[in-house]
């Protein structure tokens, strides 16, 4: 199933069955597909369960200019090992599950936080005001 993400209440764009003797990528490769050609403009990030995370359907959306999103249900060492192999050879996308790591690993108390995905040496510089509870930036 694909929807869209962020409303109140999720709009279902396609369904796409699994059809007997196939497995689910052939039938998320097909989904896509047919999302690249009636919805392309909609969407820059595909998201699903580690499973999608193969290299065939990730050179599928990246040829296509679109992001696959693997979401890690349990602490899979496996799994991630899997990523990295797929990273191997994309240093951008090597620097973004580093990061992604760093989030997923650092504690509230830990110096050092990555406040932002997008510009990672953002950090905490205010607190405590009542006004303004945190503020993020760089000292320069």
């Amino acid at each position: 199933m694909a929807h869209l993400v962020g409303f109140d209440l999720p709009i279902v764009l396609d369904l796409e069955p699994i059809l007997p003797g196939e497995g689910e990528i052939t039938a998320a490769k097909r989904l896509v597909e047919r999302l690249m050609e009636r919805y392309a403009r909609f969407f820059d990030v595909i998201q699903g369960d580690a499973l999608y995370w193969q290299k065939p359907l990730f050179d599928f959306c990246s040829e296509r200019g679109k992001y696959l999103l693997a979401v890690l249900k349990d602490n899979n060492p496996a799994l991630l090992a899997d990523a990295r192999t797929v990273l191997d050879g994309e240093p951008a996308l090597g620097e973004q599950l580093e990061t992604a790591r760093r989030i997923h690993a650092q504690q509230r108390h830990d110096k050092n936080k990555v406040y932002s995905v997008h510009e990672p040496l953002v950090e905490c510089i205010a607190k405590g005001k009542a006004h303004k509870r945190y503020e993020f930036g760089v000292k320069v």
